[in-house]
């Protein structure tokens, strides 16, 4: 056989069987898809976007706030969300209404005052004796008297005795 001859025998079954093989290679790679990058250089300046959207914020920590008294408020010193101390002042009250409960409370102790001063029980003054008339119980104590009963308390000193 001549020299052609063998290397002919020799290389169609190797083409032949590279074909087959880089048939078989192209059918399962799949294309890769292509990322864009975009590049861009680095500079220092100010944020300069704005976003707006809807959002629901809770706080860390609250509580709830009531006066002692209850009036009106007149002026918040804080608003909502501020950070606050212990003991710091945060609102002021309208003080009408307890001026005008402080003039009538004034006005009910001058009377209850005066209404002391002219009443028998006052310091200095004698007090009036306390006599009962005994004259209606004029039953038997074994009688079964009609109605509810009566008892009759003696006062000594303005106290029952």
């Amino acid at each position: 056989m001549p020299d052609h001859a063998k290397l002919a025998t020799r290389l169609v079954p190797t083409a032949i069987l590279l074909a087959m093989i880089s048939g078989c290679a192209s059918a399962d790679k799949e294309t890769e898809p292509v990322a864009v990058v975009k590049v861009a250089t680095v500079r220092q300046a100010s944020i300069e976007r704005v976003i707006s959207t809807e959002a629901v914020l809770f706080p860390l920590q609250q509580a709830a706030i009531t006066p002692k008294v209850s009036a009106p408020v007149k002026r918040f010193l804080v608003n909502r969300g501020d950070r606050v101390k212990a003991g710091q002042l945060l609102a002021v009250l309208e003080n009408r209404d307890l001026a005008a409960s402080e003039v009538e409370n004034k006005g009910a102790l001058a009377q209850a005052e005066a209404a002391y001063r002219v009443s028998p029980f006052a310091p200095g003054t004698t007090r009036p004796t306390f006599n009962f008339d005994w004259t209606f119980d004029y039953y038997p104590l074994s009688y079964a008297r009609p109605g509810p009963e009566m008892t009759v308390y003696r006062l000594r000193n303005g106290r029952c005795a």
